[in-house]
C-alpha cells in the first residue's frame, strides 16, 4: 500500500473547502504586517524580530481556529457555519488593525472616515 499518496488525497480532500478562507486570512495577515511595519516606523518604534515571530504564531493559531471550525461543521454541529464565523471574527480583527495602522500613518481617523462614508451612502438609498 502506498501510504503517502493516500495521505495526500485525504488531506487535500479535507482542506479543499477551506483553502480559500485560509488564503484570505494569510493575505490579511500580510497586509496587516506591511502596514504595521510602516506605522511603527512612523511612530519611531524599533523593528523587533520578536514581533515578527508573534505574527507567525498568530497566523498558525488563526489557521488552527479555521481548521477547528471546519471540524465542528463536518462532524459535531453541522448546521452552524463555523468556518464563516471563525474567519469573520479573525478577518474583522485584522481589518480593524489595518485601519488603525492606516490612521497612524496618514494622521486621519480612517475608521471614522469609513463609517461616515457608509452612513452617507446609506442615506442616499
Amino acid at each position: 500500500m502506498k501510504l503517502v499518496p493516500y495521505l495526500i488525497l485525504v488531506f487535500s480532500t479535507f482542506f479543499a473547502p477551506i483553502v480559500t478562507v485560509m488564503c484570505a486570512i494569510l493575505v490579511l495577515m500580510l497586509i496587516d504586517l506591511i502596514v504595521g511595519v510602516i506605522a511603527s516606523k512612523k511612530r519611531g518604534e524599533k523593528f523587533s524580530s520578536t514581533k515578527l515571530g508573534n505574527s507567525g504564531i498568530k497566523l498558525l493559531l488563526y489557521l488552527i481556529g479555521i481548521i477547528t471550525g471546519h471540524l465542528m461543521a463536518l462532524y459535531f454541529i453541522p448546521g452552524i457555519p463555523w468556518v464563516n464565523i471563525v474567519a469573520g471574527l479573525i478577518g474583522a480583527t485584522k481589518v480593524v488593525s489595518i485601519f488603525e495602522n492606516i490612521s497612524d500613518v496618514t494622521g486621519t481617523n480612517f475608521i471614522r472616515y469609513i463609517k461616515d462614508t457608509i452612513v452617507k451612502y446609506r442615506k442616499k438609498d
